[in-house]
C-alpha cells in the first residue's frame, strides 16, 4: 500500500474516479445539447467494448481519468463505465445494489429478484457484465428511482470481490431497513 500524506493512493484514485465520471456524465451525457443526447443514445445501444470505443465521448472519459492520474485504463472497464452511466437518468444518494434490493412493501418483491441478483454478482468479466447490468439498471428506472452515479462508476470501474461483497450487503440491507422501519412504526 502506498501512502502519500497519510492517504492511501488507491483510495485517492477511487475518489477521483467517482468525481471524474460524475462530471463526465453531466457534461457528456446529460447536457441539453444534441451531441450529448446522441452520445447517450449511442452508448445505450452498445453491447460490446468495441462498440463503446466508437463513441467519441468515451475517449473524453479516458482522457479525463488519465488527467486525474488513473493510468492503464482497461478498455473493457472504460466501456462498462460509459455504458452503465448512459443508462442513468438521475442522481440520488442510494447505491445501485441497495436500489436492487428495495421492496415497495414489507415482504414484497424486490426491484431485482434474488435469482437475477445472484447471477449478476457471480459475473467476474466486465464484458459479460455489460448486458445484465444494463437490464438491471432499466428495472430501477422503471420504478423511477435515480441512481448514485458516483458510487456506480466506482463500483463498475473496480468490479472485484470486494465490490461484489459490498453489493450483497447493500442488496440485503435494503430490505432490513424496511423491516426495522416497520417495527419502529408498530412499536409507536
Amino acid at each position: 500500500m502506498i501512502l502519500i500524506n497519510g492517504v492511501n493512493e488507491l483510495e485517492k484514485k477511487s475518489h477521483s474516479i467517482g468525481i471524474v465520471c460524475t462530471k463526465w456524465w453531466k457534461d457528456s451525457l446529460r447536457s441539453d445539447d444534441g451531441s450529448s443526447r446522441k452520445a447517450c443514445a449511442r452508448l445505450r445501444r452498445c453491447t460490446t467494448p468495441i462498440e463503446a470505443a466508437l463513441v467519441e465521448e468515451v475517449h473524453d472519459l479516458k482522457f479525463r481519468l488519465e488527467q486525474e492520474g488513473v493510468k492503464k485504463i482497461n478498455s473493457d472497464t472504460l466501456a462498462l463505465v460509459a455504458i452503465c452511466l448512459s443508462h442513468v437518468k438521475g442522481i440520488s444518494g442510494k447505491k445501485l445494489a441497495e436500489l436492487f434490493g428495495n421492496r415497495e412493501i414489507k415482504d414484497g418483491p424486490r426491484v431485482l429478484s434474488e435469482l437475477r441478483f445472484q447471477s449478476l454478482i457471480k459475473i467476474r468479466s466486465k464484458v459479460e457484465l455489460i448486458r445484465p447490468i444494463r437490464r438491471a439498471i432499466s428495472l430501477v428506472h422503471n420504478k423511477n428511482k435515480p441512481i448514485n452515479v458516483y458510487a456506480l462508476s466506482e463500483d463498475v470501474f473496480w468490479w472485484n470481490e470486494k465490490v461484489r461483497h459490498d453489493w450483497c450487503f447493500q442488496y440485503f440491507g435494503a430490505s432490513s431497513q424496511l423491516k426495522s422501519k416497520s417495527k419502529k412504526e408498530h412499536s409507536l
